[in-house]
């Protein structure tokens, strides 16, 4: 009993896990900001938390955004809220506001995307529990009925969505669209886009970006597979967001399918014969 003891302390000891805090003044998320229709600009706007407020006798925390490569100057951006794992933010004169997150939703659990039209909602469709940032955390993977071009809308517990943490999802902006550039906790860097090296980059003003050269198509399939098409031979190499190395596969065919041994978020670095790189993307399921 004692070795059992022992052996339950350490464990959580490695990988802390559930039930952790989403706002915290010891987190920085870094947002990249795009121009959707023709990539003519990007730009970096940082978040963090700093002080509180009472708002019709409830504390709200304040949200503060900086779009300062260096993070000298910040402004107020709006007042957020958590209870039993339920972020609020936005309230009005009445103190009521707008549920963002649940970090306690189940399987099947309905989010309202606006009120006014209730047809636009989204639907938990699993829930999973994967290692991150040396932390357990729990993963939301959810969709809109309503529109299923829009694809995938994940959730990461303690740290929001993979695109606008702000909003419950990214498919209300007009014209633009964000994406996560970057997270750390506790001066800590847990998250980097493989798309890019850095957690800032300004390009307003820039006629037109460069397209990003493809040398390698991932779709992901049923039971875990992914489906590969290819412009070269080269190594692939998928990782989990902490940086764990998953699997690596040699491709020397146009076309293949691997099997990967497991699913969920999974980071991918194709390397060609040339020593030319493509990193990505790809979220996989189970059986």
């Amino acid at each position: 009993m004692k070795r059992l003891i022992i052996l339950i302390f350490l464990t959580g000891c490695i990988y802390p896990c559930f039930a952790q805090s989403f706002i915290s003044e010891d987190k920085l998320w870094c947002l990249l900001f795009e121009d959707s229709f023709e990539g003519k600009w990007k730009k970096t706007e940082s978040f963090k938390f700093s002080g509180d407020t009472l708002i019709n006798g409830l504390k709200f925390s304040k949200l503060y955004k900086s779009e300062d490569e260096n993070k000298k100057n910040w402004q107020f951006h709006s007042y957020w809220r958590e209870s039993n794992d339920s972020i609020f933010t936005d309230p009005d004169d009445k103190g009521h506001s707008n549920l963002i997150y649940n970090f306690n939703a189940t399987e099947g659990d309905i989010f309202t995307l606006n009120k006014i039209d209730t047809a636009a909602y989204l639907v938990v469709d699993s829930v999973r529990t994967l290692l991150w940032g040396n932390k357990l955390r729990k993963h939301f993977y959810l969709h809109c009925p309503c529109d299923e071009s829009w694809g995938t809308t994940i959730w990461v517990e303690g740290i929001g969505q993979l695109c606008n943490f702000t909003q419950i999802t990214q498919m209300h902006m007009t014209g633009a669209f964000h994406s996560l550039l970057c997270f750390s906790e506790n001066n800590q860097q847990v998250y980097q886009n493989p798309d890019y090296t850095s957690c800032y980059m300004n390009t307003v003003g820039v006629l037109q970006l460069p397209e990003l050269q493809r040398f390698i198509e991932v779709y992901p399939t049923a039971n875990g597979s992914v489906s590969l098409k290819s412009q070269s031979n080269g190594n692939l190499s998928f990782y989990s967001l902490d940086g764990r190395l998953v699997h690596k596969e040699q491709i020397t065919q146009p076309e293949t399918q691997i099997c990967l041994p497991e699913s969920g978020v999974l980071l991918y670095r194709f390397t060609t014969a040339k020593g030319e790189v493509q990193t990505g993307k790809v979220v996989t399921w189970g059986s």
